[in-house]
């Protein structure tokens, strides 16, 4: 029998006595010559004055705060507090306030449009930026690789990488822009959702307009990959004018916000097109003006709001359970379907991979995120939870006949998201052939040379539905199968056991997605 191996103040003022008062008067004026005045600390689009917060005077030897005041620290970010990246930013600013026993302030504010513009013209001290927008909006590419598929994600994943030491080598990325990070957080799974009622099944599903927020370069060429046309800045009325008159299908959203998607959408919650992170930057502008003991107080804050942002954030398991709960709706992808997905994207990712120090971080990620831990899908609706059921067969009667799948090397079948072992261990064949006649299938396999070796033969039973039923564990032992332009797809039914998760997911898109038909 064939086997597929795999090995997360206030400011202290000093009471003067009356003697004092018209020297410290005297001494706040000349120290405020070059300060300007705080942000609010409330949403809105307004932006602060035209030059970056300077520092007042440094605290005394005591570390007291002087009588001049508080440190002002602006930071722009794009969204809203309630956001799960907003929700870094909040507890930097409170662990600042910790750290510096009030001294420095961090002025947070929301909604700024255009922040990635407007830190980059000094603006602002400090931006809060998802990862995935820095290549196109300030044009560093040291977190390129996190914009991929199948490289990070789960949350565990994202904990491990969070944790790695080639977040040092991404963040040193910054100086490109004269800035240095501070917080580099794990935020959520970006996941796929389809307009209308119906789940997502198939690739063709995405045909149309895509809804993408925030901007990345690299997330639209993959949105473009597979087949789709990226949508932007579309919020609110116009978003839902959008999925209204059928210039978007379909979007990219996590499970914590799928309560504000227009109504009819399903999101596939089992399948994270890639895993989202927050970066937080100080200009080197700001930062200079700053004492050596001020500096690393924000560096000890960035650290703990890290490992807060690690520890407290909402992660996907406890999403989907509260989203469930409030009567959201979240369907299941089907293995097909991501194997699908990385059969569309395995040929871009390698032409991005050509570029060595890409190549060279996305080994380490890659190493760093370690395996998928592939959990049996779930679906939800009406408040229940149920697991997912794989699409009936289109006819009670299975096509047979011999199938061959699709040609891939070891190298593609990485980038599609196949295990290392299972990828390694199947080299030497070119493309695998499945014959279904008379009730017994069997799998061989063809190397480049024209050699063919049988692997694995079973028998076969088709219920009234069209369901196959397998003797042996070869391809599965239940499986259903649909038609595709050129032949057929088979889907293993999901698996009580972890090892067969991990084997569906890889025999999928080793053998049984997108079969073409050979007689």
């Amino acid at each position: 029998m064939f086997t597929f191996t795999r090995h997360r103040p206030t400011p202290w003022v000093r009471l003067l006595a009356a003697v004092a008062v018209l020297a410290a008067v005297a001494t706040a004026c000349a120290s405020s010559a070059g300060s300007t005045s705080s942000a609010t600390t409330t949403p809105g689009t307004a932006g602060p004055p035209d030059t970056a917060a300077a520092t007042t005077a440094a605290p005394d030897k005591a570390g007291n705060p002087s009588d001049a005041g508080p440190v002002h620290l602006t930071v722009a970010f794009f969204d809203h507090p309630d956001r799960p990246q907003g929700r870094v930013g909040e507890r930097f600013a409170e662990e600042v306030a910790k750290a510096s026993g009030g001294s420095i302030v961090i002025d947070m504010k929301y909604d700024t449009q255009d922040s990635w513009a407007q830190y980059k013209a000094g603006k602002f001290d400090m931006l809060l930026s998802p990862a995935r927008s820095l290549d196109s909006t300030l044009g560093v590419h040291t977190f390129d690789v996190l914009s991929l598929p199948f490289v990070v994600n789960d949350d565990i994943q994202a904990d491990r990488v969070a944790g790695d030491p080639v977040v040092e080598t991404m963040m040193a990325g910054l100086s490109a822009i004269d800035s240095t990070g501070l917080v580099f957080a794990p935020v959520f799974q970006r996941h796929l959702s389809v307009v209308g009622d119906r789940p997502l099944r198939h690739l063709d599903q995405l045909r149309g307009g895509l809804r993408i927020a925030p901007p990345g370069a690299l997330t639209d060429e993959l949105v473009s990959t597979l087949g789709a046309t990226p949508k932007h800045d579309l919020s609110g009325p116009d978003w839902e004018a959008a999925v209204a008159d059928g210039s978007v299908v379909a979007g990219e959203s996590s499970l914590h916000l799928a309560g504000i998607l227009p109504g009819g959408q399903q999101v596939a919650a089992n399948f994270a097109l890639f895993y989202d992170f927050t970066v937080l930057m100080i200009s080197n502008s700001a930062l200079g003006k700053l004492d050596a003991g001020q500096v690393e107080m924000l560096k000890s804050a960035g650290a703990v709001t890290k490992q807060r942002s690690i520890d407290e954030r909402v992660r996907d398991d406890a999403a989907f359970r509260d989203g469930c709960t409030a009567g959201l709706t979240f369907s299941a992808a089907p293995s097909t379907f991501i194997s699908e997905v990385g059969l569309a994207v395995d040929d871009w990712v390698l032409g991005k991979l050509k570029d060595p120090t890409m190549k060279s971080t996305y080994d380490t990620v890659k190493k760093a995120a370690g395996a998928h831990a592939v959990d049996k899908p779930q679906e939800c609706s009406g408040a229940t939870t149920a697991a997912y059921v794989p699409p009936a067969p289109p006819s009670p009667t299975f096509p047979e006949g011999t199938y061959r799948s699709q040609p891939h090397n070891r190298e593609q079948l990485l980038a599609a998201g196949v295990d290392f072992g299972t990828a390694t261990s199947n080299v030497g064949w070119d493309f695998a052939e499945v014959t279904f006649e008379a009730g017994t299938m069997t799998l061989r396999f063809h190397t480049p040379s024209g050699a063919m070796e049988a692997a694995c033969g079973a028998p076969y039973t088709v219920d009234t539905k069209g369901y196959l039923t397998f003797a042996a564990e070869c391809l599965g032992e239940r499986a259903t199968w649909s038609t595709t332009n050129e032949g057929i797809s088979l889907e293993a039914f999901p698996s009580d056991s972890a090892q067969a998760r991990f084997d569906n997911w890889d025999v999928s898109t080793l053998i049984l997605t997108n079969m073409v038909s050979v007689s």
